[in-house]
């Protein structure tokens, strides 16, 4: 099996999860109408019982390369890169609804109008312990075994499209990206999914489910908002730092071993990747003009 096949596969292989992820959880719903109330339970159900397991059945045989553990990261440093994920989603976040607002003159946030009519616990399970779980292990693991062995820039870089167009909202997209270029660089350079899974929880955790438990609280939500300025500015201290002690070393940022060189744009090169892209993209722009009919 050629590079090309093997990137249309697992292109395949994620267009399936898409269809299946959105398609089977609506018609669960439309045959048993008595579990629209609990639409985010089936909804992760359908897509990690049933999506997730024929995508990996698919991808079954293909070429993988696997990690050496490294050093360790350290629990400031995690601390940090967290800071930074949390910063690339308020900065983008607030660039998207300004944006919205100019267009619509209203404030709209798809994301956070949802959840507020959701139940705390299922966010706590399934978007704060579930959700980052099993992408850690898919788009971090799974995906550095598949794309790493063409170089480790690849691997950062295509794996976290992929990983932002998965999310098929164009703000959560954006953000997901560049919180998926931080969690790439963790994992090609530690090794440990744990840390990758750790800071994925805590985004998740402080960027959705905090919010909303403090939200009737004015004066803890003021101390939160307080936070979020501190976070951002840490988020900048890490980069900053980062950049500079890269720099200092001249040790390159990105350790980029490579069995087989290729461009980031070969991967996206094959029929499986281009249905993924368009499957995305589609699904993207039909919620967009939903948000600005409603």
């Amino acid at each position: 099996m050629d590079k090309k096949q093997i990137f249309s596969k697992i292109g395949l292989g994620l267009a399936l999860t898409i269809i299946i992820g959105q398609l089977l959880p609506g018609l669960v719903i439309v045959i048993i109408p008595g579990l629209a109330p609990f639409a985010l339970e089936v909804t992760y159900l359908c897509l990690y019982g049933v999506a997730v397991p024929l995508m990996l059945l698919m991808w079954k045989n293909l070429p993988r390369v696997s990690i050496e553990k490294r050093s360790d990261f350290g629990i400031f440093r995690l601390m940090g890169a967290s800071c930074l994920g949390l910063l690339g989603m308020y900065v983008v976040n607030i660039a998207y609804l300004l944006v919205m607002i100019l267009f619509t003159g209203e404030l709209n946030n798809i994301v956070a109008d949802a959840m507020e009519n959701m139940n705390l616990w299922s966010i706590a399970l399934f978007m704060v312990i579930i959700a980052p779980i099993a992408e850690e292990l898919i788009f971090r693991k799974l995906f550095y075994g598949l794309l790493a062995g063409y170089g480790k820039k690849v691997f950062i870089i295509a794996s976290s499209i992929i990983f932002g167009l998965y999310h098929m909202n164009i703000g959560q997209a954006m953000y997901a990206f560049l919180i998926g270029l931080i969690l790439a660089w963790i994992y090609s350079e530690t090794g440990k999914i744990q840390y990758t899974i750790v800071a994925h929880m805590v985004i998740n955790f402080i960027g959705s489910l905090l919010p909303l438990l403090i939200s009737d609280n004015e004066v803890l939500t003021i101390l939160f908002g307080v936070s979020v300025m501190v976070i951002m500015m840490a988020g900048i201290v890490f980069l900053v730092v980062t950049i500079s002690r890269q720099r200092k070393s001249q040790v390159p940022l990105i350790s980029n071993e490579v069995l087989e060189p290729i461009r980031v744009r070969d991967v996206f090169s094959n029929l499986g990747m281009i249905v993924y892209l368009s499957l995305c993209m589609i699904i993207m722009f039909i919620v967009q003009v939903m948000m600005l009919i409603i």
